[in-house]
């Protein structure tokens, strides 16, 4: 790690935005990058490419969209195993731990219907720019196995926030909590293509508050990975157990994520080699 880019990160959280854009620019332009940054009055940053703009809600996650946003969509697809999963036009999709919505947008070549789950507030703000124009449409509320209030340990500069506590020190927030069986019957959702459920270590508790709709969902992509709590437990044994108890298969594995995609029995679909 070069010197400039050091001291653009221990100053990146302190310097006023118009600076910050300033420095983030010159990088890129110095590093071949065709990214520009843009500071807004909200306090969002917008990220113009070659390949179109984004918005984003933290100053030191501008650098997912130095090779284009494009390619930071393709990752996330990568990541989530998307390749495999036969989108229609107005397939209903649940993502979980929607950040920005970047998956939201990937998805919206295939016409479908996107329902984004964001407990805090910056992000999902984000995600109503890059997906339905600026309306409020976002959910500011987490999934969970009950309907509840939850304490909530923000940690947004990360993408780490989770109801689980872990050994940094967190703002705690309360935020309204509701089980993925309540949201799709009260909006009448019949099916689910495809669910992506990344609860930064609440993966199961996501899944139990699913388990009477599971049913009516072809796929869903977890991401297991090592972040429950002070423990930085990995869910993959709790979640698997569920679904493999409610008739779904693993078709598929990103071992990098430790995402695992899954497949309920009897749906046709498609098997895409990477």
């Amino acid at each position: 790690m070069g010197f400039g880019k050091n001291l653009l990160e221990r100053s990146v959280k302190t310097i006023p935005t118009p600076l910050y854009c300033k420095a983030v620019n010159l990088r890129n332009i110095l590093r071949g990058h065709k990214l520009v940054v843009e500071g807004l009055e909200n306090g969002l940053f917008k990220a113009l490419a070659r390949d179109g703009e984004i918005y984003f809600s933290r100053r030191n996650r501008y650098f997912y969209y130095k090779r284009g946003i494009s390619a930071r969509l393709g990752v996330l697809a990568n990541d989530y195993l998307l390749r495999h999963i036969p989108f229609e036009p107005k397939d209903h999709v649940v993502d979980c731990g929607a950040n920005i919505g970047e998956v939201g947008i990937y998805l919206k070549q295939f016409g479908v219907i996107y329902h984004g789950f964001e407990p805090e507030e910056k992000e999902a703000q984000c995600c109503d720019l890059n997906n339905f124009n600026g309306e409020k449409r976002t959910i500011r509320k987490a999934l969970w196995k009950e309907e509840t209030t939850l304490k909530f340990y923000s940690k947004p500069d990360t993408a780490d926030s989770s109801a689980f506590a872990a050994d940094d020190n967190l703002e705690v927030l309360e935020v309204e909590a509701v089980t993925l069986e309540n949201y799709m019957n009260e909006n009448k959702i019949d099916k689910l293509r495809f669910a992506k459920i990344e609860a930064e270590g609440a993966e199961p508790e996501v899944l139990a508050g699913a388990q009477a709709v599971l049913h009516r969902i072809d796929y869903i992509a977890v991401d297991c990975g090592f972040e429950r709590g002070k423990d930085k437990e990995a869910t993959f044994f709790e979640s698997n157990e569920i679904l493999r108890d409610n008739e779904f298969e693993i078709i598929d594995a990103n071992l990098r994520r430790n995402s695992f995609l899954f497949r309920r029995r009897g749906v046709e679909g498609q098997f895409v080699d990477a």
